[in-house]
């Protein structure tokens, strides 16, 4: 029997903005709002559920992937797919049960260290709570205790792997050029090894250099199958792969290789369907069998143990040199950029996340029993779980038990710390420019971590800006770190002020619309009071607003003036009196309103000061005399387009169709075509697949990059219930979908 394993890394840094727990739109992300959005349109979505053809080319099933093959998914990713894409997320749950049931209880799934920190440069403490947090999530997602886990970019040395022994993790699995030497268990003879002379069809066995006797086992991947799976040749015509494949399983043991997940559909757009005919072809074959590491290891125990270069990763031959200094692993030499900014951002990072430990000891013990094992408890919650932490937290863990302010501040110092460790996420260093995207983020979370330190987090913050100017930009306009940090990282801060002005224009309270308790960032908000004045042209609100991560409680005063064609909001931490003197002022000439507003330290937002989904409809709410309110409100607000009434989607074509310069999406006009079938031709099993097609109203309304793997499955299983002459129509619609999805 041939033994294969393909794995899977399935990995995006975490890109939450920070202080408002979403992700901020992504520009270079396009046609998407941001590029989770694109990466799971193009793979994690494909991957769950990939078509597979009948004799006659026609889609016959969709098969989950996952089932087939190893693989591990960054908690911070699988927190994002569990909110926004629900679907895959459970997809990616039930393969992992699935496969457990095949493989006599080794599911495909392997845990990841939390965040993607490299391993190597953490310290001792954040090495044990990277583990600990990762096996704390994935145990809650995936109901059972992780065989193995991934090291981010296999970065790995003798502490790293001392670390996950402590943890009980049973394997990990490194690069073959990371193998130093091997001999056979207790033999006495260790054999140099490199890429090209090491076996990698079997698994080694590692030992504690602490004379315990305990033990983690190594899978060395071979770089033959792994060069194949990141080739696009091979993956265009995946018969070339499956040859490569068997030729490497014919020489026994277990024929293995990792790559980056993301190459099966967005690296390279044929992926998910090449791992799907792999996948299918090879099942096919009565002597292959796709295997997992669990059930391979339990099956066939290491005879060999093997000593690693320490450090080493799969993505630098410099060690780790990739995450801590211009190594010469530069992905820009062509544009003659250099890397000399990473070891002073690593430098600035470390001495602040130093700072904000000390700080952590200093003043946790004041509001938590236990501050070390809260943290350590704390880190890895998934968002189901973090509602009874804080009950438990309140009941038995203060040191003032169920006092609102301890907790409060227990949790602000709690998140203060998770904040801390996801400045060190590896993205951050891997590419050409401490402008990117990717760095811009780590100092996000250093700037929130300060923020949430209070005064102290003021004085580290000025010490982390000075040594952020010895962080040299390659883009002139930056010139260092420093000014990256002023410009791109706090100018992104989501404070409680502006939550408040987005409540207001977002519940749109000139429209006379009933405000609703809701949502906003990671704030719940609710209004208490409201007056009108100028006929309805200007509105205060008394909001009551409450920190759901903190549960700090705030009380502002929101005031919206709508004049000359534009909306200002203004805004100030405000109490009920505060509202009560404001409101005989409401009528007075503008400029006095706002000279007295001035003087009242009011805080002023205007359109672009929000982000664009809520700029696009303060605009609205400015030009309301020309356009319908509520059939604008309606349409940007829904957050079901197939709840739309005709009249807004008509709305939603033309704002759509402007949005793109006036290009309109190709099929549009065959969606429309498809959607006003009639429908007393349905069976009610049909008709309960109608909201299946009305969902793809979302491209009408520009709100969202859906990706055509999901239009594919769903067009497929309504076609089946169509009658006939409604069948062509959903092949042109299927033909013409695809070349949409391709834009």
């Amino acid at each position: 029997m041939r033994n294969i394993c393909i794995h899977g890394h399935f990995y995006q840094p975490p890109r939450e903005n920070p202080w408002a727990g979403l992700i901020d739109r992504e520009d270079t992300a396009l046609p998407a709002h941001d590029w989770n959005c694109r990466v799971s349109a193009e793979c994690y979505g494909p991957n769950a559920f990939s078509p597979v053809a009948d004799r006659h080319g026609r889609t016959e099933r969709f098969e989950n992937n996952y089932e087939h093959i190893s693989f591990n998914f960054g908690p911070t990713l699988l927190s994002w797919l569990e909110q926004k894409e629900p679907e895959i997320y459970l997809s990616i749950i039930q393969a992992d049960r699935v496969s457990a049931k095949k493989r006599g209880g080794h599911g495909n799934a392997i845990a990841q260290v939390y965040n993607h920190v490299i391993m190597p440069l953490a310290t001792a403490r954040e090495k044990e709570l990277q583990i600990s947090w990762g096996i704390t999530d994935f145990t809650a997602r995936f109901g059972r205790e992780p065989e193995g886990m991934w090291l981010a970019e296999t970065a790995a040395d003798d502490a790293t792997l001392e670390a996950l022994i402590a943890a009980g993790i049973r394997f990990t699995v490194l690069a073959s050029w990371q193998a130093k030497t091997v001999r056979a268990i207790g033999g006495n003879l260790w054999q140099h090894v490199h890429e090209t002379t090491l076996d990698t069809s079997r698994p080694y066995r590692w030992f504690s250099k602490t004379g315990s006797g305990k033990y983690i086992d190594l899978f060395f991947y071979s770089e033959i199958i792994a060069k194949h799976l990141n080739c696009q040749p091979s993956l265009k015509d995946p018969t070339i792969l499956k040859a490569a494949l068997l030729e490497e399983a014919a020489k026994g043991g277990l024929a293995h290789a990792a790559t980056d997940g993301e190459v099966y559909g967005h690296h390279m757009k044929t992926g998910s369907q090449a791992l799907t005919y792999i996948i299918e072809s090879l099942s096919a074959l009565g002597n292959v069998r796709l295997t997992n590491y669990g059930q391979f290891l339990a099956e066939n125990p290491p005879e060999s143990e093997a000593e690693i270069v320490s450090p080493s990763a799969w993505s630098c031959r410099h060690g780790v040199g990739r995450w801590k200094e211009d190594c010469g692993c530069n992905p820009a030499q062509e544009r003659g950029w250099n890397q000399k900014w990473r070891g002073p951002l690593r430098d600035s990072l470390r001495a602040l996340a130093d700072t904000l430990d000390a700080l952590y000891e200093k003043r946790a013990p004041q509001f938590m029993q236990n501050p070390a094992a809260t943290l350590e408890a704390y880190g890895g919650l998934t968002a189901a779980q973090k509602p009874l932490f804080i009950k438990h937290l309140s009941e038995t863990g203060l040191t003032q038990k169920n006092n609102r302010e301890c907790l409060t501040q227990a949790l602000k110092l709690l998140e203060m710390e998770k904040m801390r460790h996801l400045m060190f996420t590896s993205c951050g260093w891997f590419f050409d420019e401490i402008s990117r995207i990717e760095p811009v983020q780590l100092m996000k979370y250093a700037a929130c971590a300060c923020g949430l330190a209070g005064e102290e987090g003021k004085a580290a913050e000025k010490k982390f800006e000075a040594a952020l100017l010895a962080a040299p930009s390659n883009i002139k306009r930056f010139a260092n770190g420093r000014t990256v940090y002023r410009k791109l990282a706090k100018t992104a801060a989501r404070g409680a002020d502006k939550m408040a002005a987005i409540f207001c224009t977002e519940q749109s309270i000139l429209s006379g619309l009933p405000a609703e308790t809701g949502r906003v960032y990671r704030f719940k908000v609710a209004e208490e009071s409201r007056s009108y004045q100028n006929d309805g042209a200007r509105a205060l609100q008394l909001l009551h607003a409450e920190n759901t991560t903190t549960l700090e409680q705030m009380d502002f005063c929101a005031l919206a003036v709508k004049a000359d064609g534009a909306l200002r909001v203004f805004i100030k931490s405000a109490q009920a009196e505060d509202f009560n003197t404001l409101l005989p002022l409401m009528a007075n000439p503008l400029t006095e309103l706002e000279a007295e507003l001035k003087k009242r330290a009011f805080t002023q937002f205007e359109t672009a000061d929000f982000p664009p989904e809520t700029a696009r409809l303060a605009e609205a709410l400015a030009q309301a005399e020309n356009t319908p309110l509520k059939l604008w409100l309606e349409t940007l607000k829904a957050p079901r387009p197939d709840k739309l009434s005709p009249e807004t989607l008509a709305a939603a074509k033309a704002l759509a169709a402007d949005k793109k310069d006036g290009k309109d999406i190709p099929f549009l006009d065959v969606m429309s075509r498809l959607l006003s079938a009639k429908m007393n031709r349905y069976t009610p099993a049909g008709k309960e697949n109608l909201p299946l097609m009305l969902g793809w109203t979302e491209f009408l309304a520009g709100r969202r990059y859906c990706g055509f793997w999901r239009l594919r499955r769903d067009i497929c299983a309504l076609a089946q219930m169509l009658e006939p002459e409604d069948k062509k129509t959903a092949a042109s619609f299927l033909a013409l979908a695809e070349s949409g999805a391709a834009e």
